[in-house]
């Protein structure tokens, strides 16, 4: 059956993504206080959610991590609308872990001589 609004926040772990639906859908992942920090659109729920999981090095991957989800059958088109709505009430700004990071300056290289 498939939910017509966001699922509760679950704590992001195996046990319960093994539990999300492989269906289309939208997903968000936040900070222990509920900070979103990724707003995912995925044809396949349970495998997004899963990779999210195994993630290390990631700017939100510090801390524990929350998500919620809800199926539809054009993810992307919802995911574009929360993105923008995030945007409106953030000043512009992206989810954490979707802003672009600044570049970074460029590296000198050393030649042995």
């Amino acid at each position: 059956m498939r939910t017509r609004t966001f699922t509760p926040w679950q704590p992001l772990g195996s046990l319960a993504v093994d539990a999300a639906p492989n269906r289309p859908g939208v997903f968000q992942l936040a900070t222990l206080v509920r900070t979103i920090v990724y707003i995912g659109a995925a044809p396949d729920l349970a495998a997004a959610l899963a990779q999210h999981v195994s993630l290390t090095g990631s700017p939100y991957s510090l801390g524990r991590r929350y998500f919620r989800f809800i199926e539809v059958d054009q993810p992307e088109q919802l995911q574009q609308r929360l993105l923008d709505e995030f945007r409106r009430a953030h000043q512009d700004s992206l989810p954490a872990a979707q802003a672009t990071l600044p570049a970074s300056p460029s590296s000198r290289l050393l030649r042995a001589v």
